[in-house]
């Protein structure tokens, strides 16, 4: 949904109000012959249709907004949630290379641990790519011809989020990226924040 849209629709709203009080006011400057008993109902059922019309549209998008804003802290809860998991499941690997199994030789580990990885991990990074997808389809990346938007920031990150953890699932030693997965999720979470708090002072400022 386009914020331009949303303000064009707001701003022929405003132009109807201003047009309607303009006319109320020339009836009662007048001193012509003219009969606007006539005239001015005509003139003034015309733009109150108008202006209806124009509210229901608004209202309409305005209410699509208030939705995607609750789609999208679905996703992102829903993502940080999943992505907590797999940072657990990673960090548990790691605790256990270091405290059960550092006695074993590196091929002996690479069983253990490609074994955990694909009954344990695996089925959760798969559900983290899903959600992944679903957060970036909700982003208008191109919002801002200056490519500052935090949409831009926030789908960037995820790509950034999603090639470390192909690359972390790659290695044997998932602990040594554990710090820089953290970092990144606390980055998504700042940024959908962000998101959220500017389309919920959108809404508001148009429904004013």
């Amino acid at each position: 949904m386009s914020d331009s849209l949303l303000v064009k629709v707001a701003n022929q709203i405003k132009e109807l109000d201003t047009s309607i009080q303009e006319i109320n006011q020339t009836m009662l400057e007048s001193s012509q012959v003219l009969d606007w008993s006539i005239i001015v109902p005509i003139i003034l059922a015309f733009l109150g249709t108008t202006f209806t019309f124009l509210q229901l549209k608004f209202n309409k998008l305005s209410s699509a907004r208030m939705e995607w804003v609750q789609v999208f802290r679905k996703n992102t809860s829903e993502l940080l949630s999943i992505s907590s998991k797999l940072y657990g499941s990673l960090e548990r690997i790691k605790i256990e290379k270091e405290k059960r199994y550092s006695h074993l030789s590196e091929k002996d580990w690479l069983e253990i641990f490609f074994k955990d990885l694909t009954e344990n991990v695996l089925p959760i990074e798969a559900k983290n790519k899903d959600l992944i997808s679903n957060v970036r389809l909700m982003l208008n990346p191109n919002q801002n011809e200056d490519n500052t938007s935090t949409h831009l920031i926030l789908d960037e990150k995820l790509v950034e989020y999603e090639i470390l953890i192909e690359n972390v699932l790659l290695e044997s030693n998932p602990e040594n990226n554990l710090d820089e997965i953290q970092m990144i999720e606390d980055d998504i979470i700042r940024l959908s924040r962000q998101i959220i708090k500017e389309a919920w002072e959108q809404a508001k400022r148009f429904i004013q």
